[in-house]
């Protein structure tokens, strides 16, 4: 469904349907039209043997006794004399005649009523009881007329004496016809419909590709790549002028973030000389055996917060070379699960001393990273969960395949941490209430840092938590 309501899909689907329509539309109106040609072919065909049937009942009229040589041409022939009511047939015509004979598939057939209206002759193709045709009220009986019944076609008209004689034939043939055009409609439509929306995907495609690219060039800068642009290969579109403002946007981005590592970084290292000769003079004060029991007590909350400070900045600059450069990542083949399993060894003795019990259960994960890096947000993880977790609780490590990518999911039975506090934890400063209080040591800063390094290889940490229930990390990097 999600796939659907891309523009791409919403294009396709509306093409489609007006193409579906325009199809539907002209196969039906082809079909109509193919439908009354064959019928007008028909009534055509039957019209030529009514022609042919009069003339064989008028075929006697120049052979008739007592004719002289001449007599045709000064004064037109009589007319042959017509049969009594209930007589045989007229004319020449014969019940046989090759024209209406019944070895065809759907041959022609002919009836002749007298004039009095009794039946008096019809083909052996005919129908059985083919009924009498009545003509319209008012219309002249000399013309022809035409009915269909039953699946037959048939005209009919009255000779001037007042013998009524009527032409047909089955709809068969013409029903089977009209049926094959139809499907040939269908196929065609089909065809149409098939080649359309693949051109209409192609066009599809090539008009959202620009759109795509800057998608996608997003997303790496997103990732991280603040160095990466959209590359702009037609600069008078429109597509064009918005991939150039971007780019004058990321540029801009890039210079911003790396003014603030630079800034970060420069603080930090003027703050770092000031604090560590705090941390030395309060230490010379506190080694001095004559320093009274007042200053000792000052001095050691001076120390105190220096240490603080000094961690504090440490963690600045470690954050200010993760994001400020990440391309100083030394990445190679590494196993997550193995990184995984050594820090599970190297915090083994820290969970032991609050008797928590610390497992892993991994499987191979390969990935490309920088395995020192990836190691620190594996010990900042089991670190944070020893350090919340009660007593007693579990910890568990895991790792595996997942979706394209390699994870590590590090599990624990702490206290929790409530939704509301979820989307900041990894914020820079940010500090959950009850369970990352000052009181627990900590800058604030181990998170934004794991995230960041998470991060600068491409991939990601996230946190799900319900308060009471424990919490799981899992971190996610590109298998390539």
């Amino acid at each position: 469904m999600k796939r659907l309501r891309s523009i791409r899909w919403r294009i396709q689907l509306w093409y489609a349907a007006f193409l579906l329509a325009m199809v539907v539309v002209s196969g039906v109106a082809v079909f109509r039209l193919e439908q009354e040609n064959l019928q007008r072919l028909e009534r055509a065909a039957l019209r030529d043997r009514m022609d042919d049937l009069f003339q064989l009942l008028d075929a006697p009229r120049n052979e008739q006794p007592g004719a002289t040589e001449g007599e045709g041409e000064d004064q037109p022939p009589s007319p042959p004399p017509r049969p009594p009511a209930g007589g045989p047939p007229l004319g020449g015509l014969q019940k046989d005649d090759p024209r209406f004979a019944a070895t065809q598939a759907h041959p022609y057939y002919f009836a002749i009523w007298r004039r009095d209206g009794g039946f008096l002759v019809s083909s052996p193709s005919a129908p059985k009881d083919v009924p009498r045709p009545e003509f319209p009220a008012g219309a002249p009986r000399t013309r022809q007329t035409d009915r269909t019944r039953d699946g037959y076609l048939e005209i009919f008209k009255a000779t001037p004496p007042g013998e009524i004689i009527l032409v047909g034939r089955s709809l068969g043939s013409v029903e089977a016809s009209i049926t094959r055009f139809g499907w040939m409609v269908v196929g065609l439509g089909t065809a149409i419909v098939a080649f359309g929306l693949a051109i209409g995907w192609w066009i599809a495609d090539r008009a959202l590709r620009p759109v795509r690219d800057i998608g996608q060039a997003a997303a790496r800068i997103s990732a991280g790549n603040l160095n990466e642009r959209i590359r702009v290969t037609e600069t008078d579109t429109e597509l064009g002028a918005l991939a150039a403002v971007l780019n004058d946007a990321f540029g801009r981005l890039e210079a911003a973030v790396q003014n603030q590592a630079r800034f970060t970084s420069d603080a930090a290292h003027e703050l770092r000389t000031p604090v560590s000769v705090v941390l030395a003079e309060t230490q010379l004060i506190l080694d001095d055996e004559n320093t009274n029991p007042e200053a000792r007590e000052t001095a050691t909350v001076c120390r105190r917060a220096a240490q603080r400070m000094h961690g504090l900045i440490e963690s600045l600059l470690e954050l200010a070379v993760v994001e400020g450069n990440p391309q100083s990542l030394e990445k190679d083949d590494w196993d997550l699960g193995e990184l995984g399993a050594n820090g599970v060894d190297i915090m083994r003795l820290l969970a032991q001393e609050k008797n928590i019990r610390l497992t892993a259960s991994t499987t191979p994960a390969h990935c490309q990273c920088d395995a020192e890096r990836i190691q620190q947000i594996i010990l900042n993880l089991l670190s944070n969960s020893i350090k919340f977790s009660p007593k007693g609780a579990d910890i568990e490590v895991s790792s595996g395949l997942e979706n394209g990518q390699a994870f590590l999911r590090v599990k624990d039975t702490g206290p929790g941490i409530s939704a509301d506090h979820l989307p900041h934890l990894f914020d820079r400063f940010y500090r959950v209430d009850r369970s990352r209080s000052r009181g627990t040591g900590g800058t604030g800063l181990g998170l934004a840092i794991c995230k960041g390094i998470a991060e600068a290889h491409g991939g990601t940490l996230t946190a799900e938590s319900t308060a009471g229930q424990g919490s799981t990390f899992t971190l996610r990097l590109p298998v390539g």
